[in-house]
């Protein structure tokens, strides 16, 4: 199959797109412009007759197998040809080709190879079938007959042949949930075969839906509802056909995507060495030596990361001889401000991190040389010192003075990174060696040296920053370092530090089964490790049942002891943060009497997205597919929406969905503001701010003076006045009071060394 490709064929709904281009071509770009238009219809179809792809007879042959099993199974053949949109139990889309059935599927599962190749963040078989059931919903027009779940059902059939066809994709059954008889959602994922028989040569990005651009993308506007591609759009906030309708949001995201990036050609030339997995330093087989692999992490959480290794090394090495390339950003609904691309971002892995570096160099200057020392610690994972027994935080000049320390040793990773391995061991590991590189090539031009790398000056837990500002909480505020102090403060320590309070405490009155328990993890350690995912996910309404999963994940210990601590720990915040908890308690509160009121939430983030939260009651709906014997019986759960409101889900929704849009306003007011002072390579992700190392000092001045000025409004009485603007007097009358304020003096936030670094 071949496609067309050429200016007539961007769509005449996308006009600003059509003068992007023309801006493009005048400036002397038409080759890039038409090989980006390449790749974009490359990636629309999904297959490719290159000769030069070895394993594209695997691919071809998978491929036919699918269709053949579609093509002689009763479930998906077409019995009457004539007759459309008949549905059934064994033929729920007869009025489509076979051919068109196994083409949407195809294009679901490329559309979510990012997502599958993603250990962190499992893709649940009712994404994929859901993704897949749109297209099929496209193909028939949306045709009433298949009822309820219809197209869901028909997308699980047909992803239930491919996986056996093909042996490309497998589903897992979900993992039992913790002190419960339910489970988890199914996953999918991609298996071993898959790499072998169609990525091992890196023909996997091919199919990729998002690749990043060869040209400058187009620039977003504050009416557009799509954008980025020249030709394939996406949509401006995820989910949704809205506009931004904020030229705040649209200036960053602009500057954002205008950033040049390239492949770090030295970090990709080590990472390719490693035979296996190169996110896991003792999994792998570097320069002809074994080095021993972990025996505590499960088999199927090896593979992932292996394939993602695969994938993320494909990914660059189709861009490794490209002078600049560009990744369009889009935004969820929230604000927050994602690249939209699928395999790699400057958002993703470690791995994929230390592969990218800015294509535009910087002169380091002796400033920049400071903040690449400071960078070369913090991600060795030496930015903490033990004193008088405590973690605390190494001053700047401590970390500088590391760095310097350690320069014999940074520079011999940089000059032998397979032989000289010790770079394995930092916290961020690719990270690292991109770092030592720049380390050594400073020592060799000095200040002149062009850097291509980000300083990232990182927040002390986002979420508590955002709270803790808004309702002037000064406890919580110098706990999450918006107070100065000479080595800042350890909100997670502190946590810590209150749960081996509270265990002691136990002893005195604690009956037979409580001291079991306390002696259990009294053999523990209770440290801020253990406690930093509670810390960081209680602004965003996490509770008791998650808290044990982190338990258990930190520790491995049973469900009922990881339950008992996780319940400890929930108690602790009342301890430590109970601003916080006020501020959260007066969000849900004020959620509750709009439930009440059949009302959503509405209201807008300080930067200016209009943002709806209407999160419906589901139910569960089971549908049971089977394509050959009894044997492949399989029967899944879905949630499917009801008409009103669920009271506790948007109870649970309301925080930190308030508290991701302020946070998200704070990096649009940093991004713009960095842009008006000459910064033009920006490398964002939430709460840490990267931008080139001789520019960290403005960016360590932007994030406090935004930070000051986001916070200077009355940002709950504002969300209230948007959010209950629809209540007649007589509902405004539940409404509670707003939280008192506590006395913390925003001012002093800019003294602080440790907010954002």
């Amino acid at each position: 199959m071949t496609v067309a490709v050429c200016l007539t064929e961007i769509p005449e709904v996308r006009p600003y797109a059509r003068k992007h281009v023309e801006k493009l071509q005048e400036a002397g770009c038409s080759a890039a412009v038409i090989k980006q238009l390449c790749r974009e219809a490359q990636s629309s179809r999904r297959t490719t007759d290159d000769a030069g792809l070895s394993n594209r007879e695997a691919l071809y042959a998978g491929l036919s197998a699918f269709r053949t099993a579609l093509e002689t199974a009763k479930q998906t053949k077409r019995k009457v040809s004539k007759i459309e949109h008949k549905g059934g139990k064994y033929n729920p889309l007869n009025a489509v080709d076979v051919a068109a059935q196994a083409d949407a599927t195809w294009d679901a599962i490329c559309g979510m190879l990012g997502r599958m190749a993603d250990p962190d963040r499992p893709l649940s078989a009712q994404t994929l079938a859901g993704a897949l059931a749109g297209r099929l919903r496209n193909l028939t027009g949306g045709a009433p007959e298949y009822g309820e779940l219809g197209y869901e059902r028909a997308a699980l059939l047909l992803l239930d042949h491919f996986c056996a066809a093909t042996g490309w994709l497998e589903e897992r059954t979900g993992e039992a949930k913790m002190m419960s008889r339910t489970r988890k959602p199914n996953t999918f994922h991609l298996t071993a075969r898959f790499m072998d028989e169609v990525a091992g040569d890196g023909l996997a990005v091919d199919f990729a839906e998002r690749r990043p651009m060869l040209v400058p993308p187009v620039p977003w506007t504050t009416f557009a509802t799509h954008g980025g591609y020249l030709h394939d759009q996406i949509p401006a906030v995820r989910g949704t056909r809205r506009p931004i309708e904020s030229e705040v949001i649209v200036s960053a995201l602009n500057a954002l995507q205008a950033t040049r990036f390239r492949v770090n050609r030295r970090v990709l030339e080590v990472a390719q060495t490693f035979k296996t997995n190169a996110e896991d330093m003792r999994g792998a087989v570097i320069n002809g030596k074994y080095i021993e692999a972990r025996h505590d992490t499960p088999e199927s959480l090896r593979r992932a990361k292996t394939i993602r290794s695969a994938l993320t090394l494909a990914a660059m090495q189709e861009l490794v001889d490209e002078e600049a390339f560009y990744f369009p950003w889009n935004l969820d609904w929230r604000g927050r401000m994602y690249p939209a691309t699928s395999i790699i971002s400057p958002q993703g892995a470690d791995l994929c991190k230390g592969c990218l570096e800015f294509a535009d160099g910087t002169p380091l200057g002796r400033d920049g040389a400071r903040w690449l020392a400071i960078h070369l610690c913090n991600l060795a994972g030496e930015d903490k010192i033990t004193v008088d027994g405590k973690k605390v935080h190494r001053t700047p000049e401590e970390r500088e003075q590391w760095a310097l320390d350690n320069s014999m040793a940074i520079l011999s990773y940089a000059e032998n990174p397979r032989i000289n391995t010790g770079w394995h061991r930092a916290d961020k590991p690719w990270q690292f060696l991109a770092a030592c590189f720049e380390w050594a090539g400073y020592q060799e031009e000095g200040d002149a040296f062009r850097s291509r790398l980000a300083g990232a000056l990182d927040g002390s837990c986002s979420g508590v920053q955002m709270l803790a500002g808004m309702t002037r909480d000064a406890s919580a505020g110098a706990m999450v370092n918006l107070v100065p102090a000479p080595r800042g403060d350890d909100y997670y320590g502190r946590m810590a530090d209150a749960l081996s309070k509270r265990l002691c405490g136990l002893v005195d009155y604690a009956d037979a089964a409580t001291m079991a328990r306390l002696q259990f993890w009294a053999e523990k350690s209770i440290d801020r490790d253990l406690l930093k995912g509670p810390s960081m996910t209680k602004v965003y309404s996490a509770g008791t049942y998650t808290f044990g999963e982190q338990v258990q994940s930190k520790t491995g210990a049973p469900d009922a002891e990881s339950m008992w601590l996780a319940s400890q720990i929930n108690a602790c915040f009342s301890d430590v943060a109970p601003g916080m908890l006020n501020a959260m308690a007066y969000l849900q509160a004020v959620s509750d009497v709009m439930t009440a009121a059949g009302l959503p939430l509405v209201w807008r983030t300080p930067a200016g997205l209009r943002v709806e939260q209407a999160r419906v009651a589901r139910k569960s709906v089971r549908l049971e597919t089977q394509i050959a014997g009894p044997e492949s019986r399989r029967a899944r759960t879905f949630s499917v929406d009801t008409n009103g409101l669920s009271k506790n889900d948007q109870r649970a929704g309301v925080a930190p969905n308030f508290v991701h849009g302020v946070d998200a306003s704070h990096m649009a007011y940093v991004v713009n503001d960095l842009h008006g002072k000459g910064v033009r390579n920006f490398w964002m992700i939430h709460d840490s701010f990267g931008a080139p190392f001789a520019q960290c000092g403005e960016v360590f001045r932007s994030t406090r003076e935004q930070f000051v000025e986001l916070m200077s409004p009355d940002l709950l009485r504002s969300w209230t006045d948007d959010v209950v603007a629809a209540l007649t007097d007589e509902q405004r009358a539940a409404l509670p009071e707003v939280p008192k304020y506590g006395v913390l003096d925003l001012s002093v936030v800019r003294e602080s060394i440790y907010a954002w670094f």
